[in-house]
């Protein structure tokens, strides 16, 4: 009855009769079935810490019943990122798991994507990004280039969040280089910041033009332009950016700058009043009210 009402989503009404199941010591395989829904069921629900517990009831005989780690590692990937609170408790569950089982490649993902997430969320992991690094290099040998792109990416935005950006465009290359696909616009963006606009115009004008055509993108696209000295690149860059995004107040801002420095000083002043009539509390209007009071 209680798998019926599993399978209607109905939870509250599964583990009631999940919690009235009785079995002898002989029926060890039913009692551990049981138990294995009433975990999914407690995680449906939102009852983690009671899930985890049932996990750590499961594990006990994981040696006689084969199907218990990856049912186990299934409900924890699917759930396990979902607040703190259960990655926290995922965490513990996929170093054990790694611990009990080196070869299985979605246990050193989902390490390390958890301990990603709860940084993320603002959680102390109890390591810094040297100490990460160590830990990362050691699963990651084991990863398959689709999902090894994906946490070398994760880990090239620790280290952008960090301000080191030599590092971030290292970890944004590997990832690029084993997937490509959209992980050329972090790659892009990198280089932009590094001042590599040579190298990250054709990678973000990619992104731009078809792979990830989005007002970020083409941002990108105008910042390298603009750098290199490709007035109206950059400017007609900058207006697609503000057409995909009308609220794009950097890109509005950057495009009235590009004009400015390239002696349009008539449309520059008409875009930065727009900018600082729809932005009125941004700081760029502060800056430009003090530096240009002729223009209001």
């Amino acid at each position: 009855m209680g798998r019926y009402f599993h399978r209607k989503g109905l939870f509250e009404e599964a583990l009631t009769h999940y919690d009235a199941v009785v079995f002898t010591e002989r029926e060890l395989g039913k009692n551990a079935t049981v138990t294995g829904w009433r975990l999914n069921a407690l995680f449906n629900l939102g009852e983690i810490r009671a899930a985890f517990r049932a996990i750590n009831q499961l594990l006990a005989d994981a040696d006689r019943e084969t199907w218990i780690w990856p049912w186990c590692a299934r409900q924890v990937a699917a759930f396990g990122r979902t607040s703190v609170e259960a990655a926290r408790g995922a965490l513990g569950f996929w170093q054990r798991y790694v611990q009990a089982h080196r070869e299985v490649e979605s246990a050193r993902v989902n390490l390390l994507l958890t301990q990603f997430y709860l940084r993320q969320e603002g959680a102390d992991i109890g390591k810094d990004y040297a100490a990460f690094r160590v830990e990362f290099d050691d699963n990651v040998a084991y990863v398959e280039p689709e999902q090894a792109a994906l946490v070398w990416d994760r880990l090239g935005h620790w280290a952008q969040d960090e301000d080191n950006w030599t590092e971030a465009e290292r970890c944004f290359r590997i990832a690029y280089e084993t997937d490509g696909g959209h992980y050329g616009y972090c790659l892009g963006a990198a280089l932009n910041f590094l001042g590599r606009y040579e190298e990250a115009l054709p990678l973000v004008l990619a992104q731009a033009q078809g792979i990830q055509p989005d007002a970020m993108s083409w941002f990108q696209v105008a910042v390298a332009n603009e750098h290199l000295g490709r007035t109206k690149a950059a400017v007609d860059a900058y207006r697609l950016a503000l057409v995909l995004n009308p609220d794009y107040s950097l890109a509005m801002f950057n495009m009235a700058g590009t004009l400015w420095n390239s002696g349009d000083r008539e449309h520059a002043a008409i875009v930065f009043l727009t900018a600082a009539r729809q932005f009125p509390d941004h700081d760029l209007t502060a800056q430009l009210r003090g530096d240009f009071p002729e223009l209001f």
